[in-house]
């Protein structure tokens, strides 16, 4: 699950523009690497019993990264917060992500897990506050 959540969240950086994907070594811009502008993580990652391993794969794909939010206390988990709210989940942690990320005006980090048939599935999106026009 880490190796997985590593390549998601990976793509998700430079999806969002918080990470260089140049063709060479060469045309890499240091600059353009800004994972570490996250400030908040929403998730689903739920109660003790579940979430030990999820918040483990989740928190090292932040640190590789050296994003400096805490995987506990800068975060929303949504199973605990809200409980099983059943097929508005997905909405309800995009609203919290963008709400989230509106109030710090900085990036956040939204992780879905689900459980389908005995196979867990999961999914990583940043959600970047909307720029101001100068």
């Amino acid at each position: 699950m880490t190796r997985q959540i590593h390549a998601l969240f990976d793509n998700a950086l430079v999806n969002a523009s918080l990470r260089d994907y140049p063709f060479s070594n060469e045309d890499k811009d240091e600059a353009k690497d800004q994972a570490e502008s996250i400030t908040w993580l929403v998730h689903n990652c739920g109660d003790l019993g579940v979430s030990g391993t999820r918040l483990a794969a989740v928190s090292s794909a932040l640190q590789q990264y050296a994003v400096p939010l805490n995987a506990i206390d800068d975060a929303s988990n949504c199973v605990r917060e809200w409980g099983d709210v059943g097929s508005a989940r997905s909405i309800l942690q995009t609203a919290i992500a963008v709400i989230h990320s509106a109030r710090l005006e900085a990036p956040a980090v939204l992780v879905e897990f689900e459980r389908l048939n005995e196979t867990e599935h999961f999914s990583v999106a940043i959600i970047r506050p909307q720029e101001q026009a100068a």
